[in-house]
């Protein structure tokens, strides 16, 4: 033993057999397999008191934190620097020799909160800076296959335009999942990948991209077997992939059919049931609205439904058998 690597050595071996004898104690604290998962959903946070020089809400909570490790943040940054930084970040493009000098020679106080608001303020570069960050995040706006079809469609005009790019998050995404002509383009972009197997239908596409951009959710493991890492199932990734399918989807589990049909609903059914309608648009709809819900989401449901089994084993390859 092993069956695989170097063999142990007989003193090792005699470690393991002296465990098994004294009855293999096992630690309380120690598991194999599936970890407990981390507290994420929504509730609420009390700041800690202030106890450095900035009163900010994210300097306050990261205090605590930098205190039990040690952690000395380090110093602020000079003018110069920090207009840089904030240019870059905010519209992505460098400060003018004379704005540089401006802010340096300004002794106003708040002359840095002041800049970081005129930055924000500046909605049309802004908006097309970050706008590079989101096509990337939601796969489009770059050429390739299905624009010479006409399948795929640039989100950026539509996202820039005076009315899209003031507006806030919840309203940016509902645009996003329940498009008009000028914002479709994430729709049509969902088929990045083609159809590489059952996993990569453009439905599943979809509910993979969807959860990931939106929810920080991970269903590319869930859209071919019940994931290994979570507790997302394949129930739950042909649920979300069915809203965007024509018909609810019969469930392929590593490539076989198994004749189960997915029931159309939402990764969190606890916040309220998706309109189930013949019609894509009622159901976008309703996606939109559950996607973009004021209420409190409610933690991740543990086992909401009974998995699906092991993945079927592969056939034994039959050789023929030579003569001689």
């Amino acid at each position: 033993m092993p069956a695989k690597g170097p063999r142990w050595s007989p003193e090792q071996v005699g470690v393991l057999r002296a465990w098994i004898d004294q009855g293999a104690p096992w630690p309380e604290d120690v598991r194999l397999g599936r970890g407990v998962q981390a507290r994420l959903e929504p509730r609420p946070v009390e700041l800690p008191p202030a106890t450095g020089p900035s009163s900010n809400p994210v300097d306050r909570l990261l205090a605590p934190y930098f205190e039990r490790h040690g952690f000395t943040p380090p110093a602020l940054v000079e003018d110069r620097v920090f207009v840089r930084r904030v240019y870059l970040d905010t519209i992505g493009l460098l400060p003018t020799p004379e704005q540089m000098q401006a802010f340096v020679e300004d002794s106003h106080p708040d002359k840095r909160a002041t800049l970081v608001r005129a930055l924000l303020d500046d909605h049309q570069r802004y908006a097309e800076h970050w706008l590079s960050f989101w096509n990337d995040c939601l796969r489009n706006d770059y050429q390739g296959t299905g624009y010479i079809d006409g399948g795929r469609k640039q989100i950026t005009p539509g996202s820039t335009r005076p009315s899209q790019r003031t507006s806030p998050f919840d309203q940016f995404v509902s645009r996003l999942v329940n498009p008009d002509e000028r914002t479709e383009g994430f729709t049509k972009g969902i088929v990045w990948r083609g159809v590489v197997n059952a996993s990569q239908t453009p439905p599943l596409q979809a509910a993979q991209n969807l959860s990931q951009v939106f929810l920080g959710l991970n269903l590319k493991c869930a859209s071919c077997h019940d994931s290994f890492i979570s507790d997302w199932t394949l129930r739950d990734a042909y649920g979300l992939a069915s809203i965007y399918a024509d018909q609810p989807l019969e469930l392929v589990r590593c490539d076989v059919p198994t004749g189960v049909t997915a029931q159309r609903q939402f990764l969190f059914p606890q916040l309220g049931p998706l309109t189930d309608s013949t019609n894509r648009a009622e159901r976008l709809a309703s996606l939109a609205r559950l996607l973009t819900s004021p209420g409190k989401w409610p933690p991740h449901p543990h086992h909401r439904q009974p998995p699906l089994g092991p993945p079927p084993r592969p056939r034994p390859r039959r050789t023929r058998r030579r003569n001689g």
